[in-house]
């Protein structure tokens, strides 16, 4: 029966050390040479040396990746520091707007909160106006992950209000619900600054400190209110 090429390369393939075994064989086959003259073996070098360097390519793309990340893991610890070193809601109110909008580079930090009436007016600070808002603002607050890109016009409504028309793109994550009932969001005017592929780890550990100074500052500035 006759053996055809793609049976003998099937069976180098499954028995790569075949050549090793019958070293006699490369006295007799023909291997074609390029320009530079280069052998089996030197081909076999040339093969490992560029995987190595894509090897190589991907370490370092990955220590880059890693450095950018401890870069914003940096730069996050610093801010939640403030937020935790914060005196007042209007303090840690004015940081997270300040810190966020400088860290994301975005054009709206929004803080929408089920039980923010009653507290002191704040750029970012929101409250849902009547029963329908927060019935939607208790939906976005049970989110496992948080959304990323070009939301509706009712969400952009419920989450930045008169700036809604100004945000192209935007990112929602929910604070810690067992101590504050609200969601973090950021805006921007860029469609895609924020979009679904995006890492948002960073934005979701915020979003839990933040709720956590929030329960601690809320009470106080509600008394300062009454």
């Amino acid at each position: 029966m006759a053996i055809d090429d793609s049976q003998v390369a099937q069976y180098l393939a499954d028995h790569p050390d075949f050549l090793t075994r019958h070293a006699e064989l490369l006295e007799v086959l023909s291997i074609p040479h390029d320009t530079t003259g280069s052998s089996l073996i030197e081909r076999q070098v040339s093969m490992l040396q560029q995987e190595i360097r894509q090897q190589r390519a991907l370490l370092e793309e990955y220590r880059t990746v890693a450095s950018e990340n401890q870069q914003i893991l940096e730069r996050m610890h610093r801010v939640q520091l403030e937020m935790v070193q914060s005196e007042s809601l209007q303090e840690l109110l004015d940081r997270v707007s300040q810190r966020l909008s400088e860290q994301f580079g975005c054009r709206q930090v929004s803080l929408v909160l089920i039980d923010g009436d009653g507290l002191p007016e704040h750029p970012v600070l929101r409250a849902p106006k009547d029963e329908q808002a927060r019935t939607e603002l208790a939906a976005l607050t049970a989110i496992t992950e948080p959304l990323c890109g070009r939301l509706s016009k009712r969400r952009r409504e419920l989450l930045f209000g008169d700036a809604s028309d100004q945000v192209q793109s935007a990112v929602c994550t929910p604070l810690d619900t067992q101590v504050a009932m609200g969601v973090l969001a950021l805006g921007s005017d860029s469609e895609d600054q924020f979009h679904p592929g995006m890492g948002t780890l960073f934005l979701s550990l915020m979003a839990q400190t933040l709720g956590h100074c929030l329960a601690q500052q809320m009470p106080e500035a509600l008394q300062q209110q009454a």
